[in-house]
């Protein structure tokens, strides 16, 4: 009978043991999901406010947190698709310009307007700080062009500027970005575990026009300080230029519309001799090709400018 008694004592304590495991796992899985839903939600919160910087003045730039979580950047045939953790991956509808994954608990993101002279598009840059900008001179002259870019990046971000005789100072960040001003890119050492060389080399004084090489080899033409910048946020020439299919369609869109415009323009103003001839819109439908090249779409931004201060000189109303 003792041993009867013992054995139902062991097999009650055998029973609490099994309950006992199966409650906490059980409280375990709802405070799993509690987190995962927690965090699901607030990275929802946090793609929505990445989705609504198109709505931010050019150059504004901010913080935004996020959950611990990676964030995924891929772009396919001009779309975007932008994921963090379980999220349903977000489509902007403007170009977006930045790594492919970034793992840290704060984004640097900015907006710049790209003009083609017009708005065309307004570009998002994202960014984290575990990636660092190291930008290059040797002279003067390639001093005054690295002051320019160094300034074109977020006052927030991870940034440097200084002689390429000296070491390059990465910081222990994982991801290093060496820009060349006008100069061929150093590699620090040791190197990182991501490197990125650029080299820019520029047209205008003002870096409004130019031309940036990937390296190794790996070159494309700019228009515009915002299309130079996308290039340093994307890093590469076939993330920059997929990106680009979508900052050229907008253009496309937004060129129809101006069209419309001076065509109205130039009905109202058929009697007026002063401003009668003002409103061509051969440059504008230039703009409009789908298959526009870099070299056209900077003659007809030029033309398009200079048609519009022309009317602007003659007390005119302008097309844009």
């Amino acid at each position: 009978m003792k041993k009867k008694g013992m054995l139902g004592e062991q097999v009650n304590w055998i029973y609490v043991l099994i309950a006992g495991s199966v409650i906490i796992a059980f409280f375990a899985t709802i405070g799993i999901r509690q987190k995962n839903e927690m965090e699901k939600s607030r990275a929802e919160e946090e793609l929505k406010t990445i989705d609504e910087l198109m709505f931010q003045p050019s150059r504004s730039s901010q913080l935004v947190r996020l959950p611990g979580i990676d964030l995924k950047v891929n772009c396919d045939s001009g779309k975007t698709y932008i994921k963090i953790g379980q999220t349903s991956p977000l489509e902007p509808t403007e170009p977006v310009f930045s790594p492919k994954s970034i793992k840290s608990n704060e984004i640097i993101a900015m907006t710049n307007e790209w003009n083609v002279p017009f708005k065309a598009s307004n570009f998002i840059y994202l960014t984290a700080n575990d990636t660092r900008y190291v930008v290059l001179y040797n002279d003067a002259d390639t001093r005054n062009v690295a002051e320019q870019i160094y300034r074109e990046l977020p006052e927030q971000s991870n940034k440097a500027i200084q002689d390429a005789s000296r070491p390059i100072q990465t910081k222990n960040a994982n991801r290093v970005v060496v820009i060349g001003a006008g100069i061929q890119p150093a590699a620090p050492q040791p190197r990182p575990k991501e490197l990125i060389q650029i080299q820019v080399i520029p047209e205008t004084s003002d870096l409004e026009e130019g031309k940036i090489i990937f390296q190794p080899n790996n070159e494309i033409q700019y228009t515009g300080k915002a299309m130079m910048v996308a290039a340093i946020y994307s890093g590469n020439k076939k993330d920059f230029e997929c990106s680009m299919m979508k900052a050229y369609q907008r253009m496309n869109s937004v060129s129809a519309i101006y069209s419309i415009k001076a065509e109205q323009l130039a009905k109202t103003f058929e009697n007026d001799e002063k401003c009668k001839d003002k409103y061509g819109i051969a440059q504008i439908d230039k703009l409009k090709k789908q298959n526009i090249g870099i070299e056209e779409l900077k003659e007809a931004k030029a033309a398009l400018d200079q048609q519009n201060r022309d009317a602007l000189l003659q007390s005119c109303p302008t097309i844009y």
